[in-house]
C-alpha cells in the first residue's frame, strides 16, 4: 500500500513539472480582457505555469488584465496562434526564453505586445509570427531570435518613439523583411543575419538602428524604406558588416525617402540602389573605398554638404561612368545635395596613405606608410584621404613611369617629393580645404593634369617639371593652379580645358607663367589675391571667347601684369567682397586682338602702350569702372561706352572723363583729329 501511494505521489509530481498545452477558453474584449494567470481562462482548467505551451485559436482576443505579471522561470513558455489577432498585456519576466509562433497551417498572424517585460532569457519570433510591439522594452533583455528555417516571422515596432534595446539574430535565409517599424523606432543593439540576405523596413516615419548589422561574407544588408510617409527616413549608425541595397517604395508616392548613413561604416564592396531608392551619405567614411556603387535608372545618391565619398567604381543604368570627381551639376541623374562623389575608376591601382611608420612617417619610398605594405608603381592612383607630409630621401626623386601617377587628395598634403621621369603626374582634389602643397621643383617631363576640385600650391620655381600643364575642369570641377611664395616662377605651357566655372591660375603672392596660356574652348579666369601675377607669354582663347582678368588683393597692393599677345576679347574684373580692386596692366608689348573690350563695376584696366588695344575696339565701362592710361600714352578705341552710354568721337583725359579715366594718358575715341581721308 507505502508503495502504491509513493507511485501515486510519484506520478503526480511528474504530472505537475512536464509541459502542458493549455488552450485559451474566450477571447475576452477590449474593456474586459482575459486573465492569463487564472486557471478558469484556460479549457484544461489549470493556470498556466513555466514550461508551457499556450495555445491561442479566437480571432481578435485580448489577454491580461491591469498589470498583470507572468513568471516564465527557467523552463521558459511558449505561446502558439491559431487565430489573429492576439492583444497580450502580461508583463514577462525571470529567467526563462519566451517563444511565439503559429500552427503550421496559419497564412500570417498578428500578436500585438502591449507592456514592457523584463524576462532576461530571449525571445524567438518563429512560424508566421507578425509580432508587433507598442512600448519600449517589449522583450525584455535577452536576444531576440528571428527564425526563417521554415517560415516567415516579423518583428514590427508600431508605437512612435519606441526603444527596442535587445541584439536580435535573424536565423535561416530570410524571404522577406524580418524588422520593421510603421512608427518612430529606435533599435539600440546588434542585428545579426545568419544566411542569405538581411532585409530591414522602415515604412513608417523615422527608424534609427543604432547598433552594427552583421550578415555573413558575401551577403547582403538589405535597407528600404518603403513608405507613404514623407517623414520617412531609415537612419543607420552602426556598422554595416556585409554588402548594401538600398530601396526605395514599392507603392504610395513619396519615392526618395533616404536609407541615411548617419555615422554607419559599410565594410562590403558592392552597394546597390534601386530605381526608387535613395542613399543618403553624411560622411567620407560611409562606403568603403572599394565598393562599386550600381544604381538603377531613377535611384539616387544623396551626399551632404562638405563630403567628399571615394569608391572604386560608378555603374549607373547598366553603363560603368569614367573615372572622376562627381556633384550634382555634373551627374544630376544620380547625385543630389552638395557634396561630391570621387570615383577611382574600376582598373585603377589604388594605395592609400596611412603614414603609419613610426621610424619614417613622412616617407613616400616606405611600404609601411600606405595601406597595401607597398609603395605605389607605375599607373598607380595614390589617395591621401587625410592631412599629411610626405617626403623622399635627400637626393631621391619619384620616377613617374609611361602609365603615370595620379595623386588624389582629399585633405592638405604637404609634398617635398620631386618627380622625375617622362610619365604624366594627374591631380585630383575633392575640394574642402583639399590642396598638394609642392615644395620642392620637379624635373619629370610627361605633363601634369589638375582636375576635379584639385589644387597645388606652388611654393618654389619649376614645381611641375617641363610638360604642360593641363587644368581640367571636367565635370563641373574648380582646378586651380595657385602660387604661395614670392617670386615663384612657372615655366611650363598651359592649356585649360572644358568651360571653367572659376578661376584657373591665381596667387596670394607675386608669381610669374611665362609658357603660353591656351583656352581651348571658352573664356577662362586669371587671377590675384595678393602681390603680382605677371603672365609673360601669350594667353590664347578660341575664336569670340574671351579671356578674363580680374585684379584683387586683400591689401592695397598687387595686380595682374599681361605682357604677351590676348588673342581674344578681353574682360576686366575687380574686387569681390572682402578685397580690394587692384590693376589690370597689360605691358608694353602686350596686344590685345578681341574687338570687345569689357571693364566691371569694380575693374582697373591699366594700359602701357598705345598698341595695347586695337584701333577698332569697342570698350565698354560699367558704372564704377576704370580705365588708367600710363603719361605719354595715347590709346585709340573705335567706340568706347561708360554706363552704356556712348562718348562722342574725340579725345579724352582724366580731366575731361573724371570717374572713368585716370593717369597722365590720354583716350582717343573714332579717327584721329586731324586725320584726313580722300575720296576720289
Amino acid at each position: 500500500m507505502n508503495k502504491l501511494l509513493m507511485l501515486i505521489c510519484a506520478a503526480a509530481v511528474v504530472f505537475a513539472t512536464q509541459a502542458r498545452t493549455l488552450t485559451l477558453k474566450s477571447a475576452g474584449s477590449s474593456s474586459s480582457p482575459v486573465s492569463f494567470t487564472s486557471a478558469s481562462s484556460w479549457n484544461e482548467g489549470y493556470a498556466p505555469q513555466p514550461g508551457d505551451k499556450i495555445v491561442i485559436s479566437q480571432a481578435n482576443a485580448y489577454i491580461g488584465s491591469a498589470n498583470e505579471e507572468f513568471d516564465i522561470g527557467t523552463a521558459g513558455l511558449t505561446v502558439e496562434l491559431r487565430n489573429n489577432t492576439t492583444r497580450c498585456y502580461v508583463k514577462f519576466k525571470g529567467d526563462g526564453h519566451l517563444t511565439f509562433t503559429t500552427s503550421p497551417t496559419i497564412t500570417s498572424y498578428t500578436l500585438e505586445l502591449r507592456k514592457a517585460c523584463t524576462h532576461t532569457g530571449g525571445t524567438t519570433i518563429g512560424g508566421r509570427v507578425q509580432l508587433l510591439t507598442y512600448v519600449s522594452n517589449p522583450l525584455g533583455t535577452g536576444d531576440v531570435t528571428v527564425d526563417f528555417t521554415a517560415s516567415t516571422p516579423r518583428f514590427n515596432v508600431s508605437n512612435s518613439g519606441a526603444t527596442i534595446p535587445n541584439n536580435i539574430v535573424i536565423t535561416g535565409t530570410p524571404n522577406a523583411r524580418s524588422i520593421c517599424t510603421d512608427n518612430k523606432a529606435t533599435f539600440n543593439g546588434t542585428i545579426t543575419g545568419n544566411g542569405g540576405t538581411l532585409r530591414i523596413d522602415d515604412t513608417y516615419d523615422v527608424m534609427t538602428l543604432n547598433g552594427a548589422v552583421t550578415v555573413p561574407d558575401g551577403e547582403t544588408i538589405t535597407l528600404r524604406v518603403n513608405s507613404s510617409d514623407s517623414a520617412s527616413v531609415l537612419v543607420a549608425n552602426g556598422a554595416l558588416n556585409g554588402n548594401l541595397a538600398i530601396e526605395g517604395v514599392t507603392y504610395g508616392s513619396n519615392s526618395g525617402r533616404p536609407v541615411k548613413l548617419a555615422s554607419a561604416v559599410c565594410s562590403g564592396t558592392k552597394v546597390s540602389v534601386n530605381a526608387t531608392g535613395t542613399l543618403q551619405l553624411t560622411s567620407a567614411n560611409n562606403l568603403n573605398p572599394a565598393s562599386t556603387v550600381t544604381v538603377a535608372a531613377g535611384g539616387k545618391i544623396n551626399i551632404d554638404s562638405g563630403v567628399v565619398v571615394r569608391i572604386k567604381s560608378l555603374v549607373v543604368g547598366g553603363e560603368a561612368v569614367a573615372a572622376g570627381l562627381y556633384k550634382s551639376s555634373s551627374l544630376s541623374s544620380v547625385i543630389t545635395g552638395s557634396g561630391r562623389l570621387f570615383v577611382a575608376g574600376a582598373d585603377a591601382d589604388v594605395f592609400t596613405w596611412t603614414g603609419a611608420d613610426a621610424g619614417n612617417p613622412t616617407l613616400w619610398t616606405s611600404a609601411a606608410n600606405w595601406d597595401r605594405n607597398a609603395v605605389p608603381g607605375d599607373g598607380a592612383t595614390a589617395v591621401f584621404a587625410k592631412t599629411a607630409t610626405v617626403s623622399v630621401p635627400s637626393g631621391s626623386t619619384v620616377a613617374i613611369g609611361e602609365n603615370g601617377l595620379t595623386i588624389a587628395t582629399f585633405a592638405a598634403v604637404t609634398c617635398n617629393v620631386p618627380f622625375s621621369g617622362s610619365g604624366a603626374l594627374s591631380v585630383i582634389g575633392g575640394g574642402n580645404g583639399a590642396n598638394l602643397a609642392i615644395k620642392i621643383a620637379s624635373i619629370h617631363t610627361g605633363g601634369t593634369t589638375i582636375s576635379g576640385y584639385g589644387q597645388i600650391h606652388v611654393y618654389v620655381s619649376n614645381p611641375l617639371g617641363t610638360g604642360t600643364i593641363t587644368i581640367d575642369p571636367v565635370n563641373g570641377g574648380e582646378p586651380l593652379l595657385y602660387g604661395k611664395t614670392y617670386g615663384v616662377a612657372i615655366p611650363n605651357a598651359v592649356v585649360v580645358r572644358g568651360t571653367p566655372g572659376a578661376r584657373v591660375i591665381s596667387a596670394s603672392d607675386s608669381m610669374s607663367v611665362n609658357g603660353v596660356v591656351t583656352g581651348e574652348s571658352a573664356g577662362f579666369r586669371l587671377d590675384v589675391e595678393f602681390g603680382t601675377v605677371t603672365f609673360n607669354g601669350d594667353i590664347l582663347v578660341p575664336d569670340g571667347k574671351a579671356i578674363t582678368l580680374r585684379g584683387r588683393s586683400s591689401t592695397e597692393s598687387g595686380e595682374i601684369v599681361a605682357n604677351g599677345a590676348l588673342n581674344g576679347d578681353l574682360s576686366v574684373e575687380g574686387a569681390t567682397s572682402g578685397y580690394v580692386s587692384r590693376p589690370v596692366r597689360l605691358g608694353a608689348n602686350a596686344i590685345c586682338s578681341g574687338t570687345n573690350v569689357t571693364v566691371n563695376a569694380t575693374g582697373i584696366l591699366q594700359l602701357q602702350s598705345a598698341v595695347n588695344l586695337r584701333g577698332d575696339a569697342t570698350v565698354r565701362v560699367a558704372d564704377g569702372g576704370k580705365v588708367a592710361i600710363d603719361s605719354g600714352v595715347r590709346v585709340v578705341v573705335g567706340s568706347f561706352l561708360t554706363n552704356g552710354v556712348s562718348l562722342a568721337h574725340g579725345i579724352y583725359n582724366a580731366s575731361t572723363l573724371p570717374g572713368v579715366l585716370t593717369g597722365a594718358g590720354r583716350l582717343c575715341v573714332g579717327p584721329e583729329p586731324g586725320l584726313v581721308i580722300f575720296v576720289r
